[in-house]
């Protein structure tokens, strides 16, 4: 997928995959490599796209458990500098959430 140009700059995103097998890995973020967001929100189309190559390349395609995917969220939340713009958590599933109760 592509991230549009006219996305540099006016908003930060992240992206975070969760997934996995029950107590194994569940959640993902993109490491930390150059001219990449490293899985930390970003507004740079270019840093982002390359995030997002990475997932592709490193996509979980198992059950889906989300409780460390949002672990992981709250914490990119948590640790991004506070400057007044926006942020917000999107969740996108494939299917039924295996670790939401019943």
């Amino acid at each position: 997928g592509a991230v549009p140009a006219a996305a540099t700059g006016r908003v930060r995103v992240a992206f975070v995959q969760y997934s996995g097998t029950y107590g194994g890995v569940q959640a993902l973020k993109a490491p930390v490599q150059a001219g990449a967001a490293g899985g930390q929100l970003s507004g740079d189309a270019a840093e982002l796209q390359k995030d997002l190559d990475w997932h592709e390349d490193n996509f979980m395609a198992k059950q889906t458990y989300i409780n460390e995917g949002l672990l992981m969220s709250a914490q990119t939340l948590a640790l991004s500098p506070q400057d007044g713009r926006q942020r917000a958590l999107l969740i996108i599933s494939d299917g039924k959430l295996d670790d939401a109760g019943p």
